[in-house]
């Protein structure tokens, strides 16, 4: 199998892992191992595979996975001390880094012709909930709680399907589909 495979299987399932224990909110602080593992390993997955398909949309998004990825967790971790007043606020730092290396996800998932991928893309759905959720007005914000245990139950299922679209691709399947056609005759 190659490597690019096996990395980010592991990767996204530890994604995964990392999203379920966030949605769990208790446990959310134990999600901190899971998500830096999957940081280390779909990042590298990404490079891995944009060296075999020659697209350089996979090489950036496995950068931004390893450098945002990595910075999301220090911010984050760093706004655990904040004051619960301060502690949205202290969050919008981390999710946006969160949400630039999540969409360029979503850029990878949706330009792979497989299924799997495909349905990995209600990511996009996440990053949305989540940049919501740390912006509502201040009158509204208890809702945010329910939003956030939403985006990470969406995280979980799109982590799932990103993980076996790893396990099952193949570069030709990265690779543009080109077709030529010929223009019928002006007559």
């Amino acid at each position: 199998m190659v490597a690019y495979r096996i990395l980010g299987f592991i990767g996204f399932i530890f994604s995964g892992i990392a999203a379920a224990l966030g949605a769990s909110i208790y446990l959310a602080l134990v999600a901190f191992i899971p998500w830096f593992i999957s940081i280390i390993l779909r990042g590298p997955s990404w490079i891995l595979l944009s060296r075999d398909t020659k697209k350089i949309l996979y090489f950036i998004t496995g950068i931004l996975v390893i450098i945002l990825g990595l910075l999301s967790i220090a911010f984050t971790f760093l706004s655990i001390g904040a004051y619960e007043k301060q502690r949205l606020s202290a969050l919008q730092l981390p999710v946006l880094l969160w949400g630039i290396y999540s969409f360029f996800e979503f850029l990878s998932y949706i330009s792979i012709k497989l299924r799997f991928f495909r349905i990995a893309s209600i990511n996009i759905i996440s990053i949305i909930l989540m940049n919501l959720a740390i912006t509502l007005p201040e009158p509204i914000r208890e809702a945010y709680l329910l939003i956030i245990i939403v985006a990470f139950i969406i995280m979980v299922i799109s982590a799932i399907f990103a993980a076996i679209g790893f396990f099952k691709f193949t570069a030709e399947k990265a690779k543009p589909e080109i077709k030529y056609t010929v223009p019928p005759p002006p007559y």
